[in-house]
């Protein structure tokens, strides 16, 4: 993570209402977005195969290797994203 003091603005069940400490900028967020490429093909380029230390259930899934991880955030980012879009979409019209 870039900046662990992020972390309890992401966490399950938060929202930006019920953030209390000063909140990153648009532009420090989307940086980091921007840069999010690079950081994750250096931490897991070769290891996808390779066993995480604990598995994780989430619901009747687990992933237990980092290639499960990744898999699972790019399903996760992909939902957000289709929620902003739809959100864009009748917030515009």
């Amino acid at each position: 993570m870039v900046n662990p003091k992020w972390l309890p603005f992401f966490v399950t069940g938060t929202s930006p209402n019920s953030w209390e400490s000063e909140v990153p900028s648009n532009e420090v967020i989307l940086t980091a977005l921007t840069e999010q490429k690079e950081r994750i093909i250096k931490a897991f380029e070769g290891k996808s195969e390779e066993s995480i230390k604990e598995p994780i259930k989430m619901g009747v899934h687990t992933m237990s290797t980092f290639g499960d991880i990744v898999q699972f955030v790019v399903w996760h980012e992909g939902v957000h994203a289709g929620i902003i879009e739809g959100l864009n979409r009748t917030t515009s019209q």
